[in-house]
């Protein structure tokens, strides 16, 4: 059997993924796949504890082992269906995105700086030589603007955008870099990375994209549109700070209703949220860099 991760990168429309597997699950099943989030609910569940544990400061570390007995459970009920491919979908299988980590009150929290051991600890007990991970990447700007949205979405923070960027390590996001580290795990493992901007041609085209890279066919999928959930604008963010500022008012309904009525509205695209100057302008001078010596290798290839 072939063992697929879709380790989610935060804000790459994971739960739309999930969702669309979920209801096409007889589909996934004609085809051999045995879809462990449908079929086995809490396998994924013990999954996101166990990197939760590995990545909060205050948890203890669990064992090397801890998921082996799960993931034996899982190959067995695989087989037992008569399945060629285990595939996970995991929203967390890289650790917390770098808003939740400050949340969890870390110092200048990074891009996924334990993904190598959250796989590790996550792929115990399945052949590496037959695992392969799935992730979809997001360019730097419009993933850190994501984060920010998300964590004032969820209340994690009450920062503005410029006192988040100072608090995390945002130059750490690369998605080179973490091929690279998982890499290190197994000479055989294979890793696919792909442009989460695709979803702007739809969300049926990023679906057909991951069905391919999945070896499904999509001839008998049902596909339904995404929900949206854009970055919210900057007149929404700073409403959303200024309600949080008053969260400890006695009328926690109140709080509520208010938070509701401004992320129920759209963004206004006119009004768009954007990273500080200071922010892009190194974003841009490291990627500047990096083209440079790509450049400097190439020529001294040849």
């Amino acid at each position: 059997m072939q063992y697929i991760f879709h380790l989610g990168v935060h804000q790459t429309a994971t739960p739309y993924v999930q969702d669309t597997l979920t209801h096409n699950l007889e589909a996934l099943r004609a085809q051999g796949v045995f879809y462990v989030n449908a079929e086995m609910p809490k396998a994924v569940l013990r999954h996101r504890r166990v990197v939760y544990r590995l990545s909060h400061p205050e948890k203890p570390t669990p064992e090397i082992e801890a998921l082996v007995d799960t993931n034996h459970s899982v190959a067995d009920a695989a087989r037992a269906a008569g399945a060629k491919k285990v595939l996970f979908s995991n929203d967390y299988g890289l650790g917390p995105a770098m808003h939740e980590a400050l949340a969890m009150g870390l110092d200048d929290p990074a891009f996924y700086p334990r993904a190598h051991t959250c796989f590790r600890h996550i792929v115990r007990g399945f052949p590496l030589r037959k695992s392969r991970i799935l992730v979809y990447s997001r360019n730097p700007e419009t993933y850190l603007t994501s984060l920010y949205s998300e964590a004032i979405r969820l209340g994690l923070t009450n920062l503005d955008i410029d006192g988040f960027c100072c608090s995390v390590a945002f130059d750490s996001v690369d998605f080179d870099g973490l091929r690279e580290r998982l890499s290190s795990l197994h000479s055989d493992l294979r890793i696919t990375i792909r442009a989460y901007e695709r979803i702007r041609l739809g969300a049926e085209t990023y679906m057909r994209t991951l069905l391919r890279d999945l070896g499904v066919q999509a001839h008998s999928f049902v596909f339904s549109p995404a929900p949206p959930e854009d970055t919210l604008d900057a007149a929404q963010i700073e409403a959303l700070r200024h309600i949080a500022m008053g969260s400890e008012t006695k009328r926690p309904a109140l709080v509520k209703q208010l938070r509701e009525q401004v992320t129920s509205h759209l963004p206004n695209p006119s009004n768009r949220l954007a990273l500080p100057d200071w922010v892009r302008d190194r974003l841009r001078a490291r990627e500047q860099n990096e083209i440079a010596h790509f450049v400097t290798m190439a020529a001294n290839s040849l």
